[in-house]
């Protein structure tokens, strides 16, 4: 997966691929986002699609540590 900076939610503030803990903020501000649209229920297609996108990749950074673990 490919690092590139990003606004965070969760830290009302621009996260770099420099900083130390950066797949760590990653993980966080995705479960940040699903459960905020889980609770706001949208049923907008928007909502949906950024919300099945974020279960995607964390799905897919859970697999990846995973594997690298073995």
């Amino acid at each position: 997966m490919k690092q590139k900076v990003f606004f965070s939610e969760l830290y009302k503030r621009e996260i770099k691929p420099t900083e130390a803990d950066y797949w760590a903020i990653v993980q966080a501000e995705l479960l940040y986002r699903i459960t905020d649209m889980k609770e706001r229920d949208c049923s907008c297609m928007y909502c949906k699609e950024n919300l099945k996108k974020f279960e995607k990749t964390l799905k897919s950074l859970r697999t990846q540590k995973s594997s690298k673990l073995n």
